[in-house]
């Protein structure tokens, strides 16, 4: 691990941001996008790195620590993540830390009392999803170091191989994105699985909000209701072939094939891997005759828990048998669908153009051919990254 001497945080000036000895020296923390920082990420990381800081103090409290450690181990989302809005509204662990935020021992070498009012409600207005990663099993003493791992929206699993993290005494030092850290660490970045919609009478009335502030109401798919997944479940016949059974196809396992295969899509700053499904299918009927070939495709999200056991720092890839049903060939013989498998990251989108899929914000598993004569039950493999059963 290679410490610089950081001027980094002096870059907080040209956002806005003054160090402050005394509540008289307020500046305004909720930037205006200029031309060269228009992106949505940009201000999104200028309020992670502002947090971080902060928390790397905040968590320097034993009963912070553990406050936040107790709320990651509810794995809300289905890994070990803090919505910091959500812990900020919190009538109990909130509170506790929104105290120690605003203290005296955190502001006097860092922002005035102002200062951190105005950043916290800066991040809930235009950094909504602001998120900590705390994993599991760690623990924290004044004698050995702790990180708080800036995590840029703009981070690639696949391009960036450094990190930058605050040590205890507040540097900042470069370490590595490619080999988890042997000091307990946290991770302040962008949260991947949770959405923001404007609460309305019928967003109300189709989907509860997991909880909404001033600003934003925030949701989470309906894969992380497992009653909701296990309805869409279908009950198969136990038939060998398709052309005696109506039921849509089954992924009834899936697996990782090494921990390298999984470090290749999703780093350990990110917790557990959320993968997502794309299938598509062309349905030969009469009316393709004439119209051309249509395409059928559905999305599925498989979610990000159970792809690994293991140490948090040995994630040995384990058999996930999630049973997710998959689309129906609807006695069609001879064709073929074609499974697309992408890991899922910051504002992760599909765009399928026929037999072409695109994708942005996430980082490609592999894909294969299932066809229609395959025996149910065979195994498909996606090079040396995934493999898949159908039933």
């Amino acid at each position: 691990m290679r410490k610089k001497i950081s001027l980094y945080t002096i870059a907080f000036l040209s956002f806005g941001l003054l160090s402050c000895e005394n509540d008289e020296n307020f500046v305004d923390v909720n930037p205006k996008p200029i031309a060269t920082q228009s992106a949505e990420s940009t201000q999104e990381g200028y309020y992670v790195q502002a947090m971080a800081e902060l928390l790397n103090k905040a968590v320097q409290n034993p009963i912070v620590f553990q406050s936040l450690q107790e709320e990651a181990a509810k794995q809300k989302d289905g890994d070990y993540d803090i919505l910091l809005a959500q812990v900020l509204e919190d009538a109990g662990n909130g509170n506790h830390l929104l105290n120690t935020l605003t203290s005296r021992s955190v502001t006097m070498s860092t922002y005035s009392t102002e200062n951190v009012a105005a950043l916290i409600d800066g991040f809930k207005k235009n950094a909504p999803l602001l998120n900590i990663y705390l994993p599991d099993g760690q623990e924290i003493d004044a004698a050995n170091d702790f990180l708080t791992v800036i995590l840029d929206p703009s981070f690639s699993d696949q391009d960036d191989h450094v990190v930058k993290a605050f040590n205890r005494q507040g540097d900042i030092i470069e370490i590595s994105a490619d080999e988890e850290p042997e000091l307990p660490y946290m991770v302040v970045g962008i949260n991947e699985r949770y959405t923001l919609k404007q609460e309305t009478a019928y967003t109300r009335s189709t989907q509860e909000a997991i909880f909404s502030n001033e600003y934003h109401s925030y949701y989470l798919p309906d894969c992380f209701n497992q009653e909701k997944v296990d309805a869409f479940i279908p009950q198969t016949r136990a038939n060998s072939y398709r052309n005696n059974r109506s039921a849509s196809d089954v992924i009834s396992r899936a697996r990782f094939k090494s921990s390298s295969a999984i470090k290749q899509v999703e780093k350990w700053l990110r917790g557990a891997p959320e993968v997502h499904l794309t299938v598509i299918y062309a349905d030969y009927s009469l009316l393709d005759i004439i119209t051309g070939p249509l395409l059928h495709n559905m999305q599925y999200n498989l979610g990000d828990n159970g792809w690994y056991k293991g140490k948090r720092r040995k994630k040995k890839p384990r058999d996930n048998f999630g049973n997710w049903y998959t689309l129906n060939w609807n006695g069609l013989q001879k064709k073929y669908m074609k499974y697309h498998f992408h890991e899922m990251d910051n504002r992760f989108k599909v765009a399928i153009n026929g037999w072409e899929i695109a994708f942005s914000g996430g980082d490609l598993i592999g894909d294969c051919k299932v066809n229609y004569a395959d025996p149910l039950g065979t195994t498909y493999h996606m090079g040396n990254m995934f493999e898949i059963d159908i039933r």
